[in-house]
């Protein structure tokens, strides 16, 4: 005998091997159904034979897609403490989004290939961690805050960076420049 789990009632009730068959091949056409239907909906063809994709269809191609405006949303979204300060680290770091380690490598803040911690990098390129996209950099830089920069207030959130980011070449602080690139873009 087979039974059939009930979630309404909770119990246990007899059933035959027909209808469990039954109702498997139900909801693979409901689901398979659906799945067509979906696709079918997502472009239409123009006069000229061209394929016109949906908004839809172009947002899932262009997720991963950067514009300062997406960067924006994925730092305040994700938790930063402090997300001025790392909006300000990733135009700094990426050179205003010009750099080769940015451009090759997607990695908006200049951060080396961690050997000691949980990283999303997928390797090593320009002497920098190289990412998949832009998304898993910031995702990777919201890791490194937890593990070394949560329990910190600002002014010692700023006096770690400027130690571990800190540039021989300069001769002012790294938390200077960060917080001038604050001021002059407003960011907030």
């Amino acid at each position: 005998m087979l039974y059939e789990f009930n979630k309404t009632n909770f119990t246990y009730e007899p059933t035959s091997l027909a209808n469990i068959v039954f109702k498997r091949v139900l909801l693979f056409i409901l689901i398979f159904g659906t799945i067509i239907g979906i696709c079918s909906f997502n472009y239409i063809r123009s006069n000229k034979n061209e394929v016109i994709y949906s908004t839809e269809v172009i947002d899932v191609i262009t997720k991963n897609s950067f514009s300062l405006e997406r960067l924006k949303v994925e730092i305040y979204r994700s938790g930063f403490k402090f997300p001025d300060i790392v909006l300000a680290q990733a135009i700094i770091e990426s050179s205003h989004f010009k750099s080769p380690v940015w451009k090759e490598n997607n990695n908006v803040f200049g951060m080396k290939e961690a050997r000691a911690r949980l990283t999303l990098a997928i390797g090593t390129h320009l002497n920098h961690a190289q990412y998949n996209n832009w998304i898993d950099s910031v995702k990777d830089r919201l890791i490194y805050e937890a593990l070394y920069l949560n329990d910190l207030n600002r002014s010692e959130y700023l006096t770690y960076l400027d130690k571990t980011y800190a540039r021989a070449e300069t001769e002012t602080y790294y938390s200077e420049l960060i917080n001038s690139v604050i001021k002059k873009y407003n960011i907030k």
